[in-house]
């Protein structure tokens, strides 16, 4: 699992004694610290009511189960009050009262540490996470046979990254529908809740899960697109552009511009002959790059994309108009 930040050994220490000890084999175990991380590392500012966050973790929780409901997965039993009150008396997570309810949030030490215990589990949300990705932004919807084509243009690359299992698109679907969290027509179409729904924070809050690893992705697919170059410019521009875009619009995951994940996508694109190198050692790309720059209109954020598009054009990231 990626990480370029670890817990000290006092910290992982005290978290570990007040769980159960898991089984050796176990592929995930999701404590209450990695259930809280999924959602507060999610939010633009680290803070969430509670009322919500109580919410997502009774999402994650069915999810999961529904999703790996056999062993080697185990995920705590807990209540989500009782999940929150225990990170609490870690000291991991802050409640502060105000005039519309409690919100919790971390502080920024804090949430470094967090970013080890979400990053260590993500991959059991991948799938979920992805499918939220593609329809949070399309109020049209798309139809459920064209998610399967989709998802598998881009999942295998997030397998390489997160470690992740065999998807199985019709189960996620159905767990999916089967929570709210996506409507379906009769005709088929697959949307995601109105904006005025809880479903449809729900839905967001899970895209989220994945979304910088799309917009990493993202940056070195566009770098290639505009500017032909070598595997090693092409690693070297794209660690730059993402520590741009980190400063610029607040990306606190230090794993973002870790050139070892560039390292990665750029080997799996690659070896699945997506891109090749010529001649002269540049780099050059099949006609599903196209489709895939297509269809991150509607999966990477506004602000994010036009950061990525001013900074590899050599405009200025800054002017970047706010979404």
């Amino acid at each position: 699992r990626y990480s370029v930040f670890r817990p000290n050994t006092n910290v992982r220490d005290a978290i570990e004694s007040i769980f159960p000890e898991i089984e050796e084999g176990t592929k995930a175990s999701l404590n209450p610290v990695n259930l809280v991380a999924l959602t507060t590392l999610a939010t633009p500012k680290l803070v969430i009511e509670r009322d919500h966050l109580a919410t997502q973790i009774e999402t994650y929780q069915y999810l999961i189960k529904r999703l790996h409901p056999e062993p080697p997965y185990f995920i705590s039993s807990l209540s989500p009050k009782e999940i929150m009150d225990r990170v609490e008396e870690l000291g991991l997570l802050q409640t502060e009262e105000t005039d519309f309810g409690a919100v919790v949030h971390h502080d920024e030490f804090t949430a470094v540490l967090m970013t080890w215990y979400k990053n260590n589990v993500v991959h059991t949300l991948a799938l979920p996470s992805l499918i939220a990705c593609l329809l949070i932004n399309r109020r049209r919807g798309i139809s459920a046979d064209q998610i399967p084509r989709m998802v598998e243009r881009v999942y295998p690359y997030l397998c390489e990254e997160l470690s992740c299992d065999p998807a199985d698109i019709d189960q996620a679907l159905a767990v999916m529908l089967d929570r709210g969290l996506i409507c379906q027509d009769a005709d088929g179409v697959l949307r995601p809740p109105s904006p005025s729904e809880a479903d449809h924070r729900q839905l967001a809050l899970l895209a989220k899960l994945v979304s910088q690893n799309l917009e990493r992705m993202y940056i070195v697919i566009q770098q290639l697109a505009i500017e032909p170059s070598s595997r090693e410019a092409l690693r070297r521009a794209a660690q730059q552009l993402a520590k741009r875009i980190s400063r610029v619009y607040g990306i606190n995951a230090p794993e973002f511009f870790d050139l070892r994940l560039f390292d990665a996508f750029i080997d799996g694109m690659i070896r699945r002959g997506i891109v090749s190198a010529d001649e002269e050692g540049l780099l050059t790309y099949d006609n599903s790059l196209k489709d895939v720059l297509r269809a991150a209109e509607f999966v990477i954020e506004p602000q994010i994309r036009y950061g990525v598009l001013a900074s590899a054009n050599g405009s200025s990231a800054e002017a970047a108009p706010s979404a």
